[in-house]
């Protein structure tokens, strides 16, 4: 894998971190190769980019077909450009080991681990599945929680190596970068300011080798930890390589003089390896399947690499083929053995070459170092090296330097000696593991033969050891992404062609965090027929494998039975099958790796009885018992559409309505059974729309209808206690007197200040990607002034709900849109079912601007704040302002 580092805007890093670690790094024992890059600026790989998403893996499977290939099913959290909000899609990336042993190693190509949160830049693929933007650029794991989370270049499966401190060159802040994204997407440019400051790495210089104990279909599982290596070599045989006939685009000669000195430098250093030019094929197989032929692919033939080279991204991907099962040993290790490889050149890459001082020169390095990769090598920390991580395009061709000749001794010896005499190396001494993360361990030991491997055991408790790296030439490396809150052990041994060390002393250091993912909050459950129910809940958890719905008997005594599993990114479920008129118990729980959260809250909720006058679909809300039903219209009078509102019920007394798609909630309804005061159904309903609509509500009892109209312009809510006639007699309750709004929260009810973004502390929404934090204090002028904290309930990246007094029973509900594009704000429209005072603050975490809309005591009105936040830090008492008028 190779970047052009002449751009001054290529912030792009290796995906498994070559610059920050490693001199020579032999290839992971599962499918293997490499690919090289120009240098391609977050702006540009946006752009190239349909579909930008934060997603989880919730599973992977290998790929239909004979061709090795993953699919990771993904679970959508947040989508940046082009997409959903949530849902599921399916990644395919190339690579894998077959059913029948036969493994394709493609290096750079990220591996990805069921629960791992990821930042992806995705394009549509022919077959419905999705594919990364130029493949490892397109992809970034998501490390850290909250405000603390980082996107990183790195997803290979679960270790990488560190040189002196560990930098995090490179690293994106979440949200920031999140933000940007979405700014960018909206067409609105802006300086990165993502980038998280990380020291300048060590001087040293290192080399590594790999070998992998992954499970099919990413590794070669029990049969894996071990090397790929070429066998011919060992008897005095060659490898033979051709040029497909097309020849390459952009050299006069089609690329024959480049390859020929591609081939030469790697046969000359002093070492078995023979590498001959066998002329020209018309073979076009690459990675499709394995046909007898190492082949030097130029313009992608069969279109295995995603897009085309314009100016930035993706130049080519060496793989090399192996067999899990047939292993041959050498210098006292068994090896995987390598018995194809092909290099496939992206389409376009003539235009990098022609835009070179020396053409010719430029290929024989591009060929030359993907050549190293099909031969087991790595990149090299050494920046002189044909193996170091960038492409130097400076007339040097395919020149072996002294650290690509130390890798390719260490892997296949010297020139005329099958196997180098000596004798077996020292097992490495003070051997020290340190947690440097909650799920990371860096080892360190000392050696006095640097130049010889050191194998690193890991076992899990009291388990079994397993292979998890093989390095050389370094006394430090790093594992990550291990489980939290248990205890490993690791032990050493010391490698050289001549044999292997004793091992070192074991090692052993406790992981932190929990084993258990968080447990979900603010389950709600609606009843929605006779024999069903609709729940709805807060999935806080980012390493869940699934979730499951417990229920049982609203009775004393009757034991929870669990549900089958739902999905892991599951935020609501229906149930049927239910007894009519019958009260049951709900709770939700998140299941890791190694166990279940505890449970979240309960929630009871009775099914409708078998007479119920409602029933429940997509445009009418069932409330209280399926009595009532309600119904929306709605009229958009800027350009006359008009339709039906799309119903989601909450609780047995609330439900949100939505008109466009149902992240964006533009109404929520209420009805309290007010009999026991006055006698009254009544109803509440609060907008975060200024369109226009109608709320129509049906007795189904008394067939008597209520409809409530909202003018357009307008997001004031409505109260009626009088809505419907529960019984004779009865008084409405009093409206109480007009007070004076003050400027601010009391001290004492102000939600507690966080530090470091937006909390998940259950008071506050965190809304449009962790941009802006909302938080509402109250207090109840009935009781005589009682005063509380508003609960948070998430229903979508910009909208939300809080509780005052009961789970079921929704207070406010407050939406954020960003409307930069048409006067360069965000917009806060927030709908009332309350008459109670109460303020509500929202922060802009980027800008450190609030803004408080404060609500007398018995007024329902909701806002519309047209010019809330700009982008810029405003003074005290700047723009904005819950009387700004809607626009025309």
């Amino acid at each position: 894998m190779l970047w052009d580092s002449r751009r001054p805007d290529a912030m792009y890093r290796p995906l498994h971190r070559p610059l920050a670690a490693a001199a020579l790094l032999l290839l992971l024992a599962a499918p293997a190769a490499a690919t090289t890059f120009v240098g391609l600026d977050d702006g540009a790989l946006a752009d190239r980019a349909p579909l930008i998403v934060e997603a989880r893996v919730i599973g992977l499977s290998p790929a239909p077909g004979m061709r090795p290939a993953i699919d990771y099913r993904l679970a959508v959290e947040a989508s940046f450009k082009g997409g959903p909000a949530a849902g599921e899609l399916v990644l395919r990336l190339p690579g894998g080991v077959r059913a029948d042993g036969v493994g394709l190693r493609l290096l750079g190509v990220p591996a990805l681990a069921a629960g791992e949160r990821t930042l992806l830049f995705l394009r549509p693929q022919a077959d419905g599945t999705y594919g990364l933007v130029d493949l490892v650029l397109g992809a970034f794991v998501i490390r850290g929680e909250g405000d603390a989370a980082l996107a990183v270049r790195d997803l290979r499966p679960a270790r990488r190596l560190v040189r002196g401190p560990r930098p995090r060159d490179g690293s994106r802040h979440l949200r920031r970068f999140g933000a940007w994204l979405r700014d960018r997407a909206a067409g609105i440019e802006r300086p990165a300011d993502y980038f998280v400051a990380t020291p300048p790495p060590a001087a040293d210089k290192y080399a590594l080798f790999v070998s992998s104990t992954l499970p099919p279909p990413l590794g070669c599982g029990g049969g894996g930890g071990r090397t790929i290596r070429w066998t011919a070599f060992d008897d005095g045989g060659a490898v033979v390589w051709r040029r497909h006939d097309g020849g390459q685009d952009g050299l006069a000669d089609g690329g024959a003089g480049a390859f020929a000195a591609a081939l030469a430098a790697w046969s000359t250093a002093g070492t078995p390896v023979r590498l001959e030019d066998g002329g020209t094929t018309a073979a076009t197989a690459g990675f499709e399947r394995p046909d007898g032929v190492n082949a030097l692919l130029p313009g992608d033939p069969n279109d295995e690499l995603p897009g085309r080279f314009e100016g930035g991204g993706l130049l080519a991907l060496g793989g090399v083929w192996f067999d899990c099962d047939e292993l041959a040993s050498w210098g006292g290790v068994e090896h995987h053995v390598a018995f194809e490889s092909d290099v496939v050149v992206q389409d376009g890459v003539e235009d990098f070459l022609l835009a070179s001082a020396d053409p010719q020169a430029a290929a024989a390095e591009l060929y030359g170092h993907e050549l190293g990769h099909t031969l087991g090598i790595d990149h090299s920390d050494d920046p002189e090296a044909l193996m170091y991580g960038a492409i130097h395009d400076d007339g040097r061709g395919a020149g072996l330097q002294r650290d690509d000749r130390d890798a390719l001794r260490l892997l296949y010896g010297a020139a005329g000696a099958v196997e180098p005499p000596g004798e077996p190396p020292p097992a490495p001494a003070e051997v020290a593991a340190v947690l440097v993360e909650e799920t990371a361990v860096e080892l360190t030991w000392s050696h006095p033969r640097p130049a010889d491997g050191v194998r690193i055991e890991r076992r899990l408790e009291q388990g079994g050891f397993e292979l998890v790296a093989t390095v050389g030439g370094v006394e430090r490396f790093e594992d990550s992404g291990l489980l939290p809150g248990v205890t490993y052990g690791y032990r050493l041994q010391a490698i050289s062609p001549a044999g292997a060390s004793p091992y070192s002393q074991e090692v052993e250091v406790a992981t932190g965090g929990s084993l258990l993912p968080a447990r979900p909050s603010n389950l709600r459950v609606a009843p929605t027929s006779p024999t069903s129910v609709f729940l709805s809940w807060q999935d806080n958890a980012s390493d869940e494998l699934f979730q499951r719905i417990e229920m049982r008997l609203d009775a004393p005594g009757d034991p929870w039975v669990a549900l089958p599993a739902i999905a892991a990114d599951a935020r609501s479920a229906s149930i049927g099958g239910l007894e009519p008129a019958t009260g049951y118990r709900f709770r939700v729980r998140a299941a890791g790796l190694l166990g279940e959260s505890p449970p979240s809250n309960v929630f009871a909720a009775a099914t409708f009885a078998e007479d119920a006058g409602c029933t429940a679909a997509e445009d009418v809300l069932c409330l209280l018992g399926g009595r009532f039903a309600a119904r929306v219209r709605w009229r958009n009078p800027r350009d006359g559409t008009s339709g039906t509102g799309s119903m989601i019920p909450s609780t047995d007394n609330t439900g949100e309505v939505w008109f466009f798609r149902p992240a964006n909630v533009e109404l929520i309804v209420k009805m309290i059974d007010g009999s026991r005061t006055n006698g009254y159904a009544w109803v509440f309903f609060g907008g975060l729309s200024s369109l226009e609509y109608w709320l129509t509500i049906t007795d189904t009892v008394t067939g008597e209808v209520r409809e409530y109209h909202n003018p357009a312009g307008t997001v004031c809510g409505q109260s009626d206690t009088l809505a419907f006639d529960f019984s004779a007699g009865g008084v409405a309750p009093p409206e109480p007197p007009p007070a004076s709004p003050p400027e601010r929260l009391p001290p004492a009810m102000v939600p507690p200040a966080k530090d470091g973004g937006c909390p998940a502390d259950g008071l506050s929404l965190c809304l449009l990607g962790g941009r802006f934090r909302a938080q509402v204090g109250w207090r109840n002028q009935h009781d005589g002034g009682s005063e509380g904290l508003g609960r948070a309930v998430v229903t979508s990246d910009n909208a939300g709900s809080f509780w005052f007094f009961n789970p079921s029973n929704s207070e406010l509900v407050i939406k954020i849109l960003d409307g930069r594009r048409v006067n360069d704000h965000f917009w806060v429209f927030t709908g009332a079912l309350s008459n109670v005072e109460y303020w509500l603050t929202v922060s802009d975490l980027e800008t450190g601007v609030d803004r408080v809309y404060y609500n007398p005591p018995g007024e329902i009105c909701g806002r519309a704040d047209l010019t809330a936040f700009g982008d810029v830090v405003e003074p005290p008492g700047g723009p904005g302002g819950p009387d700004d008028p809607l626009p025309p």
